[in-house]
């Protein structure tokens, strides 16, 4: 997430930072704060922390949501190749959420 968006930034294709720049900042703020909590959760779990479990749910919560965001803005920008692409992260992004939920008691923590 935050490679994409330094690329997409500094390639200059962005318009919403002309034309809805408040937005973007609040928009971007949510999508890096994303990117570091999953890397914290992916962390917290590699390392069998017991917070990583937790953490990584927030993480995956918030994935859920920016990806189903996404998928938003490009169906009215009518790009479904995009739209398709972040449905499949959807359906995905569930998937590993409710399979770590029904492992929940299988984690095995050093904490």
């Amino acid at each position: 997430m935050i490679g994409m968006w330094t690329a997409l930034l500094g390639t200059e294709q962005v318009p919403e930072i002309n034309t809805e720049p408040i937005y973007l900042l609040y928009h971007l703020t949510a999508e890096f704060l994303t990117a570091i909590t999953l890397l914290i959760g992916g962390f917290g779990l590699f390392a069998n922390r017991k917070w990583g479990l937790e953490i990584y749910l927030v993480s995956m919560g918030m994935l859920l949501y920016a990806v189903l965001n996404a998928g938003g803005y490009y169906a009215q920008k009518s790009e479904w190749i995009m739209v398709g692409m972040f449905t499949l992260f959807t359906i995905l992004t569930t998937l590993f959420i409710c399979l770590s939920l029904l492992g929940k008691n299988k984690f095995k923590t050093k904490d």
